[in-house]
């Protein structure tokens, strides 16, 4: 015998846990809820689907599709397999993040120093509202060890994801090994990178203007800059006596000043004076060409004509001219 319930797949309910809804909806894009929701129901009905019809149905983008998945692991709500998306029981998440056996090892515990756990405390705190996964406890962790940042450095590192909306793995794993190659352990080291990243960003608003290019620079573009301010130490008004060349030449292109001022590097110049007194130096060390008129030419080419049959010559230049 087995009991069977009636029921019209149009006036069916699908449960969206409580626990969504007051601590995870609100961080979420409005494109990975609508993603969230509408795997929700395929899972429920049992549908089979693949990448490109969700696509198609949500009328999402390769990259767009691709962001919303990467967000929803991260927040734990799905699991993605090869060929397969899972649905966590995230209130069954929620209840053994809350009631633990005491001999399990709580996730901040995998860090045995006090000011790195205060640190993993507050990110949980200011960014997941007490729900972080148990992956970015490893994933911090790691990075501690890692890259060797500071506790307040850590913390930063996850406010700059918060403030362009992108709390997610590979955007915080991108700043973690930038930060990581430009040196940057503590918050003092941090402050400084900073600054010299604004003094840099003024710096080609600056240049761009003066081309008037009507763009941002490129990142080639930005290399070469870096270059001349940070490894020549040379300031704008500096690098203006090269952008001035654009007046007096057709050749308009980075590589062309950097040409200009890497030879003023390799010649010790050091200041504004150093360059414009070279610059001068050189205009005055190059001789200067007159042009010949055709008379003198002519005149210089056949030296055996005589005086007379010269002036002659001369006159009836001038007359036809």
């Amino acid at each position: 015998m087995k009991a069977n319930l009636n029921k019209s797949s149009l006036f069916n309910n699908i449960s969206v846990p409580e626990v969504f809804m007051s601590s995870i909806l609100p961080r979420l894009s409005g494109d990975s809820v609508k993603l969230y929701m509408y795997i929700l129901y395929l899972a429920d009905k049992g549908l089979s689907f693949t990448q490109k019809d969700l696509m198609t149905t949500l009328t999402f983008t390769q990259d767009q599709l691709s962001a919303c998945l990467i967000e929803l692991e991260s927040s734990d709500l799905i699991v993605k397999g090869k060929d397969s998306i899972s649905v966590n029981n995230i209130s069954e998440m929620r209840l053994h993040s809350l009631y633990r056996p005491v001999d399990a090892l709580a996730p901040t515990e995998t860090s045995t120093n006090k000011e790195r756990i205060a640190a993993i405390d507050t990110i949980n705190t200011l960014h997941f509202k007490g729900f972080m996964s148990t992956t970015w406890y490893t994933t911090i962790d790691k990075w501690f060890n890692l890259y060797e940042f500071d506790p307040e450095v850590m913390v930063m590192l996850f406010n700059q994801c918060a403030k362009y909306n992108k709390l997610n793995p590979n955007y915080a794993a991108r700043i973690a090994e930038s930060w990581h190659s430009n040196n940057i352990r503590t918050l003092c080291d941090l402050e400084a990178y900073e600054n010299r990243y604004n003094c840099q960003q003024q710096l080609a608003n600056r240049i761009s203007s003066s081309l008037k290019l009507g763009r941002q620079l490129t990142d080639f573009e930005m290399e070469i800059v870096t270059k001349w301010s940070a490894n020549y130490g040379y300031s704008y008004e500096i690098i203006e006596l090269a952008l001035c060349r654009s007046v007096r030449s057709t050749r308009i292109s980075f590589e062309f000043f950097d040409k200009i001022i890497t030879e003023w590097h390799n010649a010790g110049l050091k200041t504004i004076e150093d360059v414009k007194a070279y610059e001068a130096a050189r205009r005055n060390s190059t001789p200067s060409t007159t042009r010949k008129s055709p008379c003198n030419n002519f005149a210089d080419r056949d030296t055996n004509i005589s005086e007379e049959d010269q002036e002659l010559i001369r006159s009836l230049v001038r007359r036809d001219m």
